[in-house]
């Protein structure tokens, strides 16, 4: 009997370290017959340990939308072992009738089939997620919620495509069968062991013994976001030579803390999906509420504003830094620059030609 294990995020909900660990453990899988698909669709094996480049995307905002790769099925028949696919981007996919697609085609090449997905309270998810969009230029975070300024953080009704969860687990509940999904709450107190890890190596029947501490994917401070933006806008080619630059830290205690969520809108975001999280509860079996009650840590009032004292103190950090950087540092940097200009020129030299 062969399986697969199938994860699909949500994300913001410790998929790098379930990933990190799968990859570190991989031949010790191996050992125990199973096999981490971690190649993107070149073939290449990826060190993230996740199938995410398997995940094709189109448009932006409330038409963005996603689907996997059914090639993917022809490099999974070439796999005799059981099968873990990781993969938070499928989070995405909205559609029952490309789900039901999916199921047809893993049904031709596994038995059993489990899928796997850990939910997190939407207003911490909100905040968590928005400001992953700040990380890196091309996120779908950042293509699905837009570039607000950090003091217009709002919830849009279109959200709910992805943080309507009782939708969400429905969409492949109905297609997979509801026996066969496992669906866990983000908390650590929920969490076997009170570890991500712990918990999805338990879930999964894998060995939990294999299980060591992995801490990734740290927010970034409002000062880091605040130079991220204005990268993203207004120096894009920059971006790629400057995104691993350790930016000097500014004095303000506030500047160097993440983005927060205001208390009045976690609220808000709450009470919107108030009825779809007691639907999800039900269909579940719970007897409870699907999350615990927020704490008074984090229903506090935050200030994401930019004052001109602000702006001041983050120009300097970014001036401090060029100015504390080595020669060689610099013109590499420059020389990274010219060399994306001139790739770019050589393309649309190509491009026109071609025409």
């Amino acid at each position: 009997m062969k399986k697969l294990i199938l994860h699909v995020g949500l994300h913001k909900t410790g998929s790098t370290s379930i990933q990190q660990s799968l990859f570190q453990n991989k031949h010790k899988l191996r050992e125990q017959e199973w096999h981490l698909f971690n190649y993107a669709p070149n073939g290449a094996s990826e060190p993230t340990g996740n199938a995410n480049k398997w995940v094709q995307f189109s448009g932006e905002k409330e038409h963005f939308s996603a689907k996997l790769d059914l090639n993917i099925c022809s490099q999974l028949k070439k796999i005799s072992s059981n099968v873990i696919i990781t993969a938070e981007e499928m989070a995405w996919i909205n559609s029952p009738e490309h789900v039901q697609e999916i199921k047809q085609a893993f049904d031709d090449i596994f038995d059993d089939i489990k899928i796997i997905m850990y939910l997190r309270r939407q207003d911490r998810h909100f905040i968590s997620h928005f400001q992953q969009g700040y990380k890196y230029l091309h996120s779908t975070a950042r293509t699905f919620y837009g570039d607000h300024l950090l003091d217009e953080i709002k919830h849009s009704p279109y959200y709910a495509n992805y943080l309507n969860y009782y939708d969400k687990v429905r969409l492949w509940a109905d297609s997979f069968g509801k026996d066969n999904i496992v669906v866990r709450v983000f908390e650590r107190e929920k969490l076997v062991a009170r570890d991500i890890v712990t918990d999805f190596y338990y879930h999964c029947g894998l060995d939990k013994s294999l299980v060591t501490a992995i801490s990734t994917n740290e927010a970034f401070s409002l000062h880091r976001q605040v130079i991220n933006r204005a990268l993203f806008n207004f120096a894009e080619p920059s971006w790629y030579s400057f995104k691993k630059l350790n930016w000097q830290r500014p004095k303000s205690e506030r500047l160097n803390r993440p983005i927060g969520l205001d208390s009045k809108l976690s609220e808000n975001i709450m009470r919107m999906y108030d009825l779809s999280n007691s639907q999800l509860a039900q269909y579940l079996g719970l007897d409870g509420a699907l999350f615990s009650q927020d704490d008074q840590q984090f229903l506090k009032s935050h200030d994401n504003s930019i004052s001109v004292e602000d702006a001041s103190e983050i120009l300097g950090s970014v001036l401090n830094t060029f100015h504390s950087m080595s020669i060689a540092r610099f013109s590499y940097l420059k020389y990274k620059k010219y060399k994306r200009k001139l790739y770019d020129r050589i393309k649309e030299t190509i491009n026109s030609n071609s025409h």
